[in-house]
């Protein structure tokens, strides 16, 4: 990929987080059937379970018996779901969290040149299920089911404030909201063309960042998000550019094309080397079973499509009215109006865009009234709000959800990935002609699946979401489940009805 696509930190997060590890480790209590641990863990013990189970703390005291953990990493700031069982009554009582309200989670990195996942979360609910004792106390089973949720701890971040950025641009005044929040910062390369005075007027810091990030402006090309990741980054990323095929993309599809027979002929000894082989081919996604062992192998995938309910509310085109109050012009021509249609990813023929095909369908239309123009803002506002929530609506349309073993550490949320289908599971996740229902194949080391490349499926992808699973039912307790978007599909077997 073009090295403008790649995401970088440019501030480091200065948020305080909970000890996990504390230096007294000579009487720890990790008997297995109390939920909690009631003093300090032995370092060895915490990273034991933050390689096999996720190391959590509640209230400063560390939680056994975990069933289930979901890190929710697909809305504007990450969430956290948590089930755990505790057979001994401990967590229900001075355990319970009555002022200390963080949950702190440790996950080790399956690879040692990786960041681990280690994050605080807000405790927004907690829930506890009990077998019934039929209105007699002494038969109260301590066999106790808690389920925890929370949201990612940023101090601060829901506090009411009023503050201006003077002569900033929309990229500046999110790097300071970040800076006085504690948040780190991180984006692709780019640059924006929105300079004005930026106010929160009593509003909180995350809803004065998403409304930031809506007004954001580059061109007419370019369109944003906004959103806060688990390692506690406010990422901006110029979304049309990590869709954008661009330099050493040619050498992905030419390596696609060239491996449209037997994937492993090369081990054959006929000297053909495919983009599969290169060693800067690192950071991808595959069905291909050479790569089974590796943290990027799929295996399972289908395709999610919400394409007829973002068409009815939001319509394929827009028609967007506003009033200049600085024109020359006559009362009647300061109304301006003017539709906007979603934008295409450069080098990207229009025809693959996702129009609907049904007569009519391709024109429904949304009408809206914007505001007043005073000149207070910078001269795209209103067509700098279009851009990207329209844009981004779109890459909610169709997208490739994929699963991969371990926790994938690798693959962030915000970047652009290469992902390598092969035709036997395209052609099964294609199979179903509902648009609005998931196919979906789950793929093993027995399968003998055809290894030819599909080049409707394969190909660069954003990086959406993600959500990090532990089940302590499952043989393969770590899992990654990344949702892949992009707004504009190669002629194919996609059917969209």
């Amino acid at each position: 990929m073009a090295f403008n696509q790649i995401v970088k930190r440019t501030l480091k997060a200065k948020v305080p987080m909970v000890e996990l590890f504390t230096s007294d480790d000579s009487n720890s209590n990790t008997s297995k059937n109390s939920a909690v641990t009631t003093v300090s863990d032995r370092p060895d013990v915490s990273q034991k379970l933050g390689a096999t189970s996720p190391l959590v703390k509640i209230a400063g005291h560390i939680i056994n018996n975990i069933d289930s953990v979901i890190i929710d990493e697909t809305g504007f700031i990450p969430k956290i779901t948590m089930m755990f069982t505790d057979m001994t009554g401990e967590f229900g009582g001075s355990t319970f969290p009555k002022k200390n309200l963080r949950l702190s989670i440790y996950i080790k990195s399956p690879n040692t040149k990786l960041m681990p996942i280690r994050s605080d979360y807000l405790i927004t609910s907690i829930k506890s299920i009990s077998k019934s004792f039929g209105g007699n106390p002494q038969s109260l089973s301590k066999d106790v089911t808690y389920l925890v949720k929370g949201e990612l701890f940023v101090p601060r971040i829901y506090n009411n404030i009023s503050k201006s950025y003077s002569k900033m641009t929309s990229r500046d005044a999110l790097f300071n909201i970040a800076d006085q929040l504690g948040l780190g910062f991180a984006e692709n390369d780019f640059t924006t063309s929105d300079s004005m005075t930026w106010i929160n007027m009593n509003s909180s810091p995350l809803n004065f960042i998403k409304d930031v990030a809506n007004h954001a402006y580059s061109d007419d090309d370019s369109f944003f998000e906004a959103f806060i990741s688990k390692e506690l980054n406010l990422s901006m990323i110029q979304v049309s550019q990590q869709l954008h095929s661009g330099e050493g993309d040619e050498m992905f599809m030419a390596g696609a094309d060239s491996v449209t027979g037997d994937i492993n002929q090369n081990e054959k000894g006929n000297g053909i080397k495919t983009a599969l082989d290169d060693e800067s081919m690192i950071n991808h996604l595959t069905t291909d079973r050479r790569f089974v062992q590796n943290s990027n192998y799929i295996i399972e995938a289908s395709l999610i499509s919400n394409q007829g309910n973002i068409l009815k509310d939001s319509g394929y085109q827009k028609k967007i009215y506003y009033y200049d109050h600085l024109s020359n012009n006559s009362p009647i021509e300061k109304f301006i109006d003017f539709n906007m249609a979603p934008i295409n990813t450069p080098g990207v023929s229009e025809v693959n865009m996702l129009i609907p095909e049904e007569d009519g369908l391709d024109e429904v239309g949304v009408k809206k009234w914007m505001n007043i123009n005073y000149g207070n803002t910078h001269t795209q506002w209103n067509a700098a709000r279009l851009l990207n929530t329209h844009n981004n609506n779109e890459l909610e349309k169709i997208q490739l959800r994929v699963v991969t073993r371990g926790i994938n550490v690798q693959v962030i949320r915000g970047m652009s990935i290469r992902t390598f289908i092969t035709k036997k599971v395209a052609d099964h996740i294609q199979a179903d002609e509902d648009p609005q229902k998931e196919s979906q194949i789950e793929l093993s080391e027995d399968n003998q699946l055809d290894e030819t490349i599909d080049l409707q499926l394969s190909g660069i992808y954003y990086v959406k979401g993600a959500k990090y699973y532990y089940d302590a039912k499952k043989s393969t307790t770590f899992s990654t489940e990344l949702f892949l978007a992009r707004r504009e599909w190669k002629e194919s077997k996609i059917i969209i009805k």
